[in-house]
């Protein structure tokens, strides 16, 4: 008999499944668990077996603050458990802490299934949970309405749309904590931000949250940079080189998903303490704008330009229209147009910046390819 670990590893895969993990991490949080302590430098993540004997089942899926609407004619897991099968679905749970890594499954890769000596002994007392573990081993409407096959149409799904696609246990309740880890925006948008990382997802996506909370952040692409920004400044390192290379913002409206992939290069700058440091003093998107459209020399030319104008303030000159159009289109905090000459100043220094990144990449290169 195979002696299991005590802990279950989990590696990133498709962004559906890793919002499905990250999901289920946010209801661990919730339930005092340290997700923090799980989170592993190589992107993985551990979770206790015992975990799944804590999740108090009735409360989380049947209760009145349910994370998740899964008993019958669901919008979002559309017949996932029938309403009489809800203590077999409690049963299922308690017993994922004895999956094993055995089998297909094309969500994770690896393939976490409960033993079926195990199964076996439980169909004893729950007569139906063999047929709900059937119907979750392929992926359909039950785990998800919006974007899996269904009656023969092909919504615009998370990889190939293959109405073959088989389901491990393990994956087939995760997926359905995928929606916790998506950050809602206007207009029925939904965004997750995907990485080859799930202590990268953990912290982006919180911080994400947060940022739009308590900000009015319209666009997507701000609201990541602002995110990477503060990861950078709050861990006071950069993110490795593999990972800035994979870091992704779904972006998920109705049955479309679309991408929004950021350059490395635009990723490497943002976690850059210094870069990040700077930007955070400036607090201005038109100047994210700038760097997250990788025009780094144009804000030499705004700088120089920004300066000018504040030495025509300072000598008590009076600025023409279009200069103060220019100021406030492109300057909106009014503690920055009260000091243009001390604003232009940041924006040089934040170019300088970017420049000893940008050198120390050439200069990486180059010795690279002696």
């Amino acid at each position: 008999m195979t002696l299991l670990s005590s802990k279950l590893t989990l590696y990133p895969a498709n962004w559906l499944y890793n919002a499905g993990v990250v999901g289920f991490l946010r209801v661990l949080d919730a339930m005092g668990e340290d997700v923090e302590g799980m989170l592993r430098e190589d992107g993985g993540v551990e979770v206790d077996r015992n975990v799944f004997d804590k999740i108090d089942v009735q409360s989380l899926y049947f209760g009145e603050n349910k994370v998740a609407s899964i008993v019958g004619n669901s919008t979002l897991y559309r017949n996932y458990l029938q309403k009489r099968w809800k203590p077999d679905f409690e049963v299922f749970v308690r017993n994922l802490k004895h999956v094993q890594e055995r089998g297909r499954c094309d969500i994770c890769g690896r393939g976490f299934y409960i033993p079926q000596g195990i199964l076996q002994n439980l169909e004893k007392s729950s007569q139906n949970l063999q047929k709900f573990i059937n119907g979750i081993r392929k992926f359909d409407v039950r785990l998800n309405n919006i974007l899996a096959p269904s009656l023969g149409e092909f919504p615009n799904g998370f990889w190939d749309n293959k109405n073959s696609s088989v389901v491990c246990d393990l994956c087939g309740y995760l997926l359905i904590h995928h929606h916790l880890a998506l950050i809602d925006l206007p207009g029925r948008y939904e965004i997750f931000i995907n990485a080859p990382s799930f202590k990268v997802m953990w912290y982006l996506n919180r911080y994400a949250r947060e940022i739009y909370g308590r900000e009015e952040v319209k666009r997507v692409r701000h609201l990541f940079g602002m995110s990477v920004i503060k990861i950078a400044l709050r861990y006071n390192r950069e993110l490795s080189r593999w990972t800035a290379m994979n870091i992704e913002v779904v972006i998920k409206h109705g049955k479309e998903v679309s991408f929004f992939s950021v350059p490395y290069r635009v990723v490497k700058l943002l976690t850059d303490r210094k870069v990040a440091s700077v930007l955070t003093e400036i607090k201005e998107l038109s100047v994210l704008d700038k760097i997250l459209d990788q025009k780094f020399e144009d804000l030499i030319n705004i700088g120089e330009k920004i300066l000018r104008l504040g030495f025509k303030v300072v000598n008590g000159q009076r600025l023409s229209k279009n200069e103060r159009e220019f100021i406030n289109t492109f300057i909106k905090l009014d503690s920055n147009r009260r000091d243009l000459v001390a604003f232009a100043q940041k924006i040089f220094k934040l170019h300088a910046a970017i420049s000893d990144v940008l050198k120390e990449e050439v200069e990486y290169d180059r010795c690279a390819n002696l």
